[in-house]
């Protein structure tokens, strides 16, 4: 009979119900929401490579793991959007359940909390219900990081494979393996550096310094867009028959110098002095060719396109969005991640200063100084607060700033809140006997915010009135809960009390943090008051689209669409045998299309030509969040920091997503979209298509 520690049950217990919470969170109305612009390009090419195998990496769409993840799926259950996000929603549920493999250092109840936070928060939430690499990645570097403490906690050459694999993957994920990688690397050597010295040892001697010296090297053929740019050759240029033979040399080169490099440090050379490693250059050359192995096949798609594949991902890889920084595409300013941060992710963030605040606190006491310093290498908090800075801080300054990269900031400062929270439960832990002072400490919060939000008094109509009586219940609750304190406060203290009080107030902005997640994911997951909606089809996409296969059923003719709508008709349509796609007005192949979907550049030719022919519906194809912030200087945005009213407007931003002076009609940035439904033969169609809704309608409907 297995026994089970004290608190064991409890905990899991609590694992149970949250995994299986993040699993209906991410799985209920998977593929209600019609695809945004990237994710219908993500699925196409999907579905082309499950249908016929092709795949060409495009370091524009990131890696190929996601390709061929949507492949997998899409070959054994067939293409729809449920499919589509099914595999990402499937990680994101395992990205909850990652801080299992980090319990060691974040303590078990630290690793529930974290586990929490990740479950519920609105970025990381809304981007599992989605298909896109961000909640793929963030699993694949837990995985990274859980096989780098596995090698600084026992200095095995057993870590170094699944470190290796984790690295492969990373890299066949998406290009902020770059920023991550290089954090973590930094972060290894210099405290392995430190760490060596105050020991005075050999860095060779170091398992944080080994192990960094040691992915700097499995990494290093990544540099070669460094090496042409070096060298005068075009980072753009990774498809040419040139381009891939200078890849092959660029890549052999770097890999003979990495493999040196390697022997130099792992080698019995006496000019280091001292004792040489425990591991040899053998430890390192398999996990390298291990991690090599895996980036060729599937950047080669599994040997289909070697050359292409290994030209595209050395050098396409890095370099694509090298030259995108130029760009700045979506010319977000510098405050945009704070920004985000404020909307999103506050609870974390707010857990986060706490275990900073801790940290420091630590760092001054004088018993920490007297005390040894710990054998591991790591210090897991302080990692994750330098990574949650660094993340921000590179994240800000890349020229690009896209919504979906706030997920990358959310995952440490999660973990970081995560661990803080289980230290601050557990000091309350010999309170839970007194149930009372529990519920007390938890409920007055929740009361006085009650209480702020709810305005009393405000008529005599029947809604003022309840809101009139609800704030008099809510008073009432509160003071009995005051008298309830001030009753049981001599058994444990002030200071106790107050934690309660404190642990209450967190639980509020963590449920306020669950509700914005609630807001982004099932409320506003198609609206674009939501900042993470961005570039996404409207809510008017999907009746419009039943309305055009239920016409191309009825007439058994093929739909089709112009090059302008390609996204995200090509993957709608690439569902329906015989539809086509065309570029010219005088495509004669139109006429025998039951329905065409016709961008804003062609769609003044389309309805003269079908004139009192055709049925027209006019909707937004793709619509982006209100941004007038852009473009403002720090005066600017000090000016309007200081205007009247302005954080009025912001706090009912924050609260439902009301924008300043209502909804805008039109709205300012969209990209709209005519479906022509031509008129069919006599009998063929028994019901015409209602007219379009208008934006405020859509909305309204919500």
């Amino acid at each position: 009979m297995i026994k089970l520690r004290k608190g064991a049950t409890a905990l899991a217990a609590a694992w149970s119900a949250l995994l299986a919470g993040a699993a209906l969170a991410r799985l209920w109305e998977l593929g209600a929401r019609a695809m945004s612009h990237d994710e219908s390009l993500h699925a196409y090419y999907s579905h082309i490579l499950a249908q016929s195998g092709a795949h060409h990496h495009d370091p524009m769409m990131h890696g190929p793991l996601l390709f061929q993840l949507g492949a997998a799926l899409m070959g054994a259950f067939g293409p729809s959007d449920f499919v589509a996000r099914l595999g990402f929603a499937l990680l994101g549920v395992g990205l909850a359940a990652s801080p299992l493999l980090l319990r060691r250092w974040l303590g078990d109840w630290g690793a529930f909390w974290a586990g929490a936070l990740i479950a519920f928060s609105p970025s990381l939430l809304f981007y599992s219900r989605y298909m896109r690499n961000d909640v793929l990645f963030g699993l694949l570097c837990m995985f990274w990081l859980w096989a780098a403490l596995g090698f600084l906690r026992t200095g095995r050459a057993k870590w170094l494979w699944p470190n290796a694999v984790a690295m492969a993957l990373c890299f066949a994920c998406k290009e902020t393996v770059f920023i991550f990688g290089v954090f973590l690397g930094g972060y290894l050597l210099v405290a392995g550096l430190l760490r060596a010295r105050r020991a005075g040892l050999s860095p060779r001697q170091e398992p944080a310094a080994q192990l960094a010296w040691l992915t700097l090297c499995m990494a290093l053929p990544f540099a070669a867009p460094l090496v042409h740019l070096a060298l005068g050759w075009s980072v753009l240029d990774y498809a040419s028959q040139t381009a891939v033979w200078r890849a092959v040399i660029v890549a052999g080169a770097l890999g003979f110098v990495a493999a040196g490099l390697a022997w130099l440090w792992l080698g019995d050379h006496a000019w280091w002095g001292g004792e040489p490693p425990e591991l040899d250059f053998y430890d390192f050359l398999g996990p390298a060719s291990l991690m090599w192995t895996i980036d060729l096949l599937l950047f080669g798609n599994w040997g289909r396109n070697l050359g292409g594949g290994l030209a595209s991902g050395l050098v396409g890889s890095g370099g694509y969005w090298l030259a995108q920084h130029e760009v700045a595409r979506g010319g977000q300013p510098w405050f945009y991640y704070p920004m985000l941060l404020a909307v999103y992710e506050f609870a974390p963030l707010i857990l986060a200063v706490c275990a900073a605040v801790a940290l420091a606190r630590r760092a001054r006491s004088p018993l920490r100084r007297q005390r040894p310093r710990p054998a591991q290498p790591l210090d897991m908090p302080i990692f994750c607060l330098a990574w949650a800075l660094f993340g921000l801080v590179a994240y800000s300054l890349a020229g690009e700033k896209m919504p979906w990269l706030l997920a990358h900031m959310a995952l440490p400062l999660c973990l970081l809140g995560g661990w803080w929270l289980g230290r601050f439960v557990q000091r309350l832990a010999p309170l839970k006997a007194d149930a009372p002072l529990i519920v007390a400490g938890w409920a007055l919060p929740l009361l006085l915010g009650v209480l702020v939000m709810i305005p009393p008094f405000a008529g005599r109509g029947l809604g003022e009135l309840a809101h009139t009586t609800h704030w008099l219940g809510a008073l009432a609750a509160a003071l009995l809960l005051v008298g309830l304190a001030l009753w049981r406060r001599p058994k444990i203290g002030w200071r106790r009390w107050a934690g309660l009080l404190a642990l209450g107030a967190l639980a509020l902005v963590v449920s306020l943090n669950a509700r914005a997640a609630w807001l982004a994911c099932f409320v506003h997951h198609e609206q674009a008051v939501e900042l993470l909606v961005y570039a996404h089809a409207s809510p008017q996409l999907k009746p419009a689209l039943a309305r055009a296969v239920a016409a191309s059923q009825a007439t058994g003719r093929p739909m089709a669409h112009d090059q302008q709508t390609s996204w995200p008709m090509a993957w709608y349509l690439g569902q329906h045998a015989g539809s086509f796609i065309f570029n010219d007005p005088d495509d004669p192949r139109q006429s025998q299309a039951s329905a065409l979907f016709v961008g804003e550049d062609m769609a003044p030719e389309a309805l003269q030509r079908l004139a009192g022919r055709a049925q027209t519906i006019n909707i937004i194809r793709l619509w982006w969040p209100p941004q007038d912030y852009q473009g403002l200087g720090w005066r600017e945005l000090a000016d309007r920091l200081a205007r009247p009213g302005f954080w009025r407007d912001m706090a009912a931003y924050w609260w439902a997503r009301d924008l300043p002076g209502g909804r805008p009609e039109p709205w300012p940035l969209r990209s709209e979209m005519l479906v022509i439904l031509p008129e069919p033969a006599a009998g063929a169609a028994a019901t015409a298509p209602a007219p379009p809704p208008s934006t405020d309608a859509t909305i309204a409907d919500q």
